[in-house]
């Protein structure tokens, strides 16, 4: 709870809420919620099938252990991850951009998103 409340507080929140892509008719809408809990952590976005991971955890230890547990805590779930520095350098429809490439698979990070 404290750490949606921190995500929340940093306004990435309604900045992802904001980048989501709209979909083109309603027969493609999935369900949205933000803030699922997964095992011991919590993830930005649950778009459908597809967890949003914003790296808000500064330790590269921290990063690795989750992405080690996901396979087992959601084998039947694709995760993808955003990186902080990479959404926090781009704004509006960067954004959006890349939260619709991370959605649909096709997220090829930009040499700028490395950690």
């Amino acid at each position: 709870a404290a750490e949606l409340r921190r995500f929340e507080a940093s306004g990435r929140a309604g900045e992802l809420q904001k980048a989501l892509p709209v979909p083109e008719s309603s027969e493609e809408e999935v369900s949205v919620e933000q803030g699922r809990v997964v095992g011991p952590y919590q993830v930005a976005l649950a778009v459908g099938d597809v967890l949003i991971d914003l790296d808000a955890h500064e330790a590269q230890a921290n990063r690795a252990l989750r992405r080690q547990q996901w396979p087992s805590l959601v084998p039947d779930v694709r995760v993808a991850e955003i990186s902080l520095p990479a959404w926090d350098s781009h704004g509006g429809s960067n954004q959006a951009r890349i939260l619709k490439m991370r959605i649909e698979g096709t997220e090829e990070p930009p040499d700028d998103e490395d950690d």
